[in-house]
């Protein structure tokens, strides 16, 4: 080969590697939030908590609406995916050391808020996914090293970038009521008489007003109580009607972002159902990444995610997990999901929202945490698997 064919040879490779460099480098100034504390060294496990939420305009932007903990056993060669209800009562630390609970869901946005609307909160525990990392450390007993937090745009686009997945679906499901983003406030031709019933939507309004607007107008009342009851009859433009039927099916970034987000089902609906779902996603997506051979085709990956992840992972620390782990194909996964078939019942907390807890009651986790630890290590009893039957809240 001719001496200045090589020389540009290089110089090209040179410029490639400088060019992949330059992308990770943008990529982790943009979403990178340095730990206090570094990863232990000659650790056995390594586990990663990974996140998904709303993001942009969503209502509840950081509200997570994914919350699955993957723990992966060098020395075992077998790792976990464990799936957590996003009703999850937990208690929050405090500086007072007063009583400070919330759902799990909004525990990323609460760690990530102002300092003005939770003053209490400890304030080791605030910024990026500090907070939550320890909640979920205190109820499942997991250490976690990092966390890495994805809205609904960035899975849309990171899907799309690795040309989409194939999905083997287990449960077939029908959504008649999955939410059409940019038209949650549409009135679907009814902005005259939702405007007579708008002031009876909220609360502190005179009974006699209300039952004198209602008195001989049947639509007026349906549509206040389907507003309140059933919003996918009173403003049926704002939803879609989906359907998964069983078996092998290939998805782009939106269409996997409903299968994943989907709870409305009369059949196989619900969070936990919809958990087992977001873990036959992470399969899926695991399996397209193992098939892809040429390192080019990560940069539109890391490109897409630019603006829409957030993470604590240091660049070192991905090579060195990546080169510890090594071959994910030889590691035996187990998926399981925290419910109510093992050891969460459900209630209603003193402001009247929807809670899971505890069989032993409320921040009572040491049973559940000897029952994770069991089942990772293959000691009986277990957590109910993801392929039971029992998936329905």
């Amino acid at each position: 080969m001719p001496k200045k064919l090589i020389i540009f040879i290089t110089v090209i490779i040179i410029i490639l590697l400088s060019f992949a460099v330059y992308k990770i480098n943008r990529l982790y100034q943009k979403v990178y939030s340095p730990k206090q504390t570094e990863t232990k060294k000659n650790k056995d496990t390594i586990s990663l908590l990974l996140l998904g939420y709303g993001g942009g305009t969503h209502e509840g932007t950081y509200l997570t609406d994914s919350m699955m903990i993957f723990q992966v056993n060098i020395k075992t060669k077998k790792a976990l995916i464990l799936s957590v209800p996003r009703d999850l009562w937990v208690k929050l630390p405090t500086e007072s050391g007063d009583a400070f609970y919330s759902k799990i869901n909004a525990v990323y946005t609460i760690g990530l808020a102002k300092k003005d609307f939770y003053p209490d909160l400890k304030e080791s525990y605030r910024g990026d996914g500090k907070l939550l990392k320890f909640v979920l450390e205190s109820v499942t007993g997991i250490e976690i090293d990092n966390y890495l937090a994805v809205d609904f745009t960035g899975f849309v686009k990171a899907v799309d970038a690795i040309g989409g997945v194939t999905i083997n679906i287990d449960k077939p499901f029908v959504d008649e009521r999955y939410p059409i983003e940019g038209k949650e406030a549409e009135l679907c031709g009814k902005d005259s008489q939702f405007k007579e019933i708008a002031p009876f939507l909220q609360p502190g309004y005179n009974p006699t007003d209300r039952d004198n607007l209602l008195k001989n107008n049947a639509e007026l009342l349906t549509l206040l109580t389907n507003a309140t009851d059933s919003p996918e009859l009173a403003f049926p433009c704002r939803y879609e009607r989906l359907e998964f039927k069983k078996g092998r099916q290939f998805m782009n970034g939106k269409t996997a972002l409903k299968f994943v987000r989907s709870r409305y089902s009369q059949e196989n609906g619900g969070d936990f159902n919809r958990a087992h779902r977001q873990q036959l996603f992470v399969t899926a997506i695991k399996q397209k990444l193992l098939s892809l051979n040429s390192i080019t085709k990560f940069f539109p990956l890391l490109e897409s995610l630019s603006d829409h992840v957030a993470t604590d992972f240091a660049i070192s620390e991905i090579q060195k997990i990546l080169k510890t782990i090594g071959d994910l194909r030889s590691y035996e996964v187990k998926n399981t999901i925290l419910s109510e078939d093992n050891y969460l019942i459900n209630g209603m907390s003193d402001d009247g929202q929807y809670i899971l807890i505890p069989k032993e009651g409320i921040d009572q986790w040491k049973n559940l945490k000897v029952g994770i630890g069991d089942y990772i290590n293959d000691i009986t009893p277990a957590p109910t698997a993801t392929s039971s039957e029992s998936l329905k809240r």
